[in-house]
């Protein structure tokens, strides 16, 4: 700032920190983002991890944040409201709350699991639950897509 002429504005080591801290925050959004506006593949398979990883990393920060903690609490806040149906169906049985949004479809959890690059990582990384209560989820998922698809279970399976 100072060899552009504004010696008035450089930035103390403080607010470095912030701004270091809040490109951390955000960067996953980012990605995400890219994913997202993906013009040559599919990305209907990539909404129920993307969403479920930037909620994990929102609660990971919520834990060690030092500067932008409001910035946290928004994100996190705004993730749960606008995706509420979709961690709805990525929550076991017994643990869900029945909120129902445009993102409570199960085609979002059938799409990821049909991918091969997610399949069901997604319950094993960024399901907070028992062991029990994520087998539980597990076979609901298998039992839903068996309904839809029956040779899709084969590959489940795999």
């Amino acid at each position: 700032m100072e060899a552009q002429g504004h010696k008035n504005l450089p930035l103390t080591a403080r607010e470095w920190a912030q701004l270091s801290e809040l490109c951390e925050i955000l960067e996953p959004f980012l990605e995400a983002t890219n994913i997202a506006q993906g013009n040559n593949c599919v990305t209907i398979s990539n909404v129920l991890p993307a969403t479920l990883a930037l909620r994990t990393h929102l609660m990971d920060w919520n834990r060690k944040v030092k500067y932008c903690q409001p910035v946290v609490r928004a994100l996190l806040a705004s993730l749960l409201k606008r995706f509420s149906g979709l961690y709805n169906r990525a929550t076991p049985p017994k643990l869900r709350l029945h909120v129902p949004n445009k993102f409570g479809n199960g085609m979002y959890v059938i799409a990821a699991i049909l991918d091969p690059a997610f399949r069901m990582q997604w319950l094993e990384v960024d399901v907070v639950a028992s062991q029990v209560d994520k087998e539980e989820l597990h076979r609901e998922v298998v039992g839903k897509v068996e309904c839809t698809i029956p040779l899709l279970v084969i590959y489940l399976e795999i």
